[in-house]
């Protein structure tokens, strides 16, 4: 069947097979490398023991651990919050000044409202 039945030219699968051939190789690439991924992640004993908190999978332990590297540098385990950018919730109302846990913030530095607006 001609393309040209469709409004196209015999053409198209010409542009078009060369560009789906190279997404098949970029989906393929990606798989492995994320199996790799997992795979270094399961023989880290670190990203192990930081894959049992909920929610934290091979991708996040492996970034904390390259992120952090050496945790020694750190003296408290607070300061690893701004090494990533984390800084303290500050409620103030006047006299009272109260510093609580890391706020959310965006790819900007400015914190996110976690309550609707309006």
């Amino acid at each position: 069947m001609s393309w040209s039945g469709w409004g196209g030219s015999d053409a198209l699968p010409l542009i078009i097979g060369p560009l789906l051939e190279a997404r098949a190789m970029i989906i393929r690439q990606t798989l492995a490398l994320d199996r790799q991924s997992i795979s270094t992640a399961q023989q880290a004993s670190v990203c192990r023991l930081l894959m049992t908190i909920p929610g934290v999978g091979a991708h996040t332990a492996l970034s904390f651990k390259a992120c952090v590297d050496d945790p020694a540098r750190f003296r408290r385990s607070r300061t690893v919050g701004a090494h990533f950018g984390l800084t303290p919730r500050q409620y103030s109302s006047g006299e009272v000044s109260i510093a609580g846990w890391p706020a959310p913030q965006d790819a900007s530095g400015q914190h996110r409202r976690e309550e609707p607006l309006g």
